[in-house]
């Protein structure tokens, strides 16, 4: 009899355990997914952790049905201790406490009465789960931006805020302030990584690695380094591997703090130059991006400044969500902008990606690791060639969108499960 009660209950609780541990460790492994450092980050993870729990056992409880539901979610800043996060940016585990649920033991009553017992007739079954994200960056960035929101301006990682608008980047050497740049190490080399991996760095077309947890900032890296590898782009030596259109576009017409563009540039003119007509109707508005684009014959899809490209095979999503297809006629690029060299075929090769960073709150000095949780990737485009005058090392870009792993292939997290 005891054998039976042992292989009967014991058996119908092992399952039940399993199944409990099996929902904590899916809502855990959820909600961590959305722990990218991002405004509503632990409210979007924990209704995500609550929601993949809810599942039901195949075992009766006692009370409250066979559902299985979360009872606590909490955040920690540590991966090694429950540290109470305080932030969402600070967010970097989640752990998930399931309700405790009382199970029927159903022949346990017999055993207690042979063997003069006392019987409880059932058991607490309960679980918990801690799980960490890992975000990844793949071609990776090798420029890095401070965030000009740290100014009391736009904060560049808000595609409706930021789209559109230029940035007047400069060297902020050893202490980069809001609005300056900064350069990355490639992953691979992030203890060998001298001047001339820079000036590669900057002038890949793309990066065939990863960055997993960190990127290393470089600091005192002469800016011939950098503007040799920024300006391949534009067909000057001695690296040049010019992009297919090489124009140079007007400025915005006004910046806050001598940094951050206000979007509004010379479109009518700059048209009117290069390509002695009046500027299309798709254009109206347009940031430069959209005009290298459209000079390009890239179809794109456009709302207001923010852009789409290249073009999903279905773009109802886009249409719904408010975005214009635009279908320019064809390659028009200016006769300024034709390369004398060999181009990179596409329209990339003046797209770069970014890395924006809270510089001062992270207190970025020297050479930094800067951890993959505390940066956000951008997309920005080369306005016109980098250059050095009056003191003022400066790169021209104009921000193009956010990274997200919804976006481009390669933005990913990763998730484990802690002990």
């Amino acid at each position: 009899m005891g054998a039976s009660v042992i292989v009967f209950d014991i058996g119908r609780l092992a399952i039940v355990r399993t199944q409990v541990q099996n929902a904590a460790d899916a809502a855990a492994m959820a909600g961590a997914y959305q722990l990218d450092g991002r405004a509503g980050a632990r409210a979007r993870a924990e209704a995500v952790a609550r929601n993949a729990a809810d599942q039901t056992s195949g075992i009766t409880m006692t009370t409250g049905g066979d559902a299985i539901v979360v009872d606590t979610v909490e955040f920690s800043q540590s991966t090694t201790a429950m540290v109470a996060a305080t932030t969402d940016r600070n967010a970097v585990a989640i752990r998930v406490t399931i309700v405790p649920r009382p199970i029927d033991l159903v022949l346990e009553p017999v055993l207690a009465m042979l063997t003069g017992a006392t019987a409880t007739g059932f058991t607490n079954i309960t679980a918990d789960a801690t799980a960490t994200s890992a975000p990844m960056v793949c071609d990776p960035p090798p420029l890095m931006i401070c965030n000009t929101d740290e100014l009391g301006l736009a904060d560049l990682t808000d595609e409706t805020a930021a789209a559109g608008r230029q940035i007047l980047l400069r060297d902020g050497g050893n202490s980069p302030a809001p609005g300056n740049f900064g350069l990355l190490c490639p992953p691979s080399e992030p203890n060998n990584c001298g001047a001339g991996t820079i000036e590669q760095f900057l002038a890949a077309e793309t990066t065939p690695e990863c960055s997993l947890d960190q990127q290393s900032t470089k600091t005192g890296v002469t800016f011939s380094k950098v503007n040799n590898g920024i300006n391949s782009r534009f067909d000057e030596p001695p690296l040049a591997n010019p992009a297919e259109d090489i124009i140079s576009y007007l400025q915005d017409s006004s910046f806050q703090s001598n940094v951050l563009g206000n979007g509004n540039w010379q479109r009518n003119q700059y048209w009117n130059d290069e390509h002695g007509t009046g500027l299309p109707g798709a254009l109206n508005g347009a940031p430069r991006y959209q005009a290298y684009l459209y000079e390009m014959g890239e179809g794109y899809a456009r709302k207001g400044k923010q852009t789409v490209h290249p073009l999903p095979a279905d773009t109802s999503g886009l249409t719904a969500d408010g975005y214009t297809i635009v279908t320019p006629p064809g390659p028009n690029i200016p006769a300024a902008g034709v390369p004398s060299n060999p181009p990179v075929i596409g329209p990339g090769r003046r797209v770069i990606k970014a890395a924006v960073v809270q510089c001062q709150a992270l207190g970025v000095i020297g050479n930094t690791d800067i951890d993959l949780r505390d940066m956000q990737v951008i997309e920005v485009f080369f306005t016109e060639p980098a250059e050095s005058s009056g003191g003022n090392k400066t790169i021209y870009v104009e921000v193009v969108r956010t990274l997200t792993s919804s976006n481009s292939e390669d933005m990913s997290t990763n998730v484990r499960l802690l002990d």
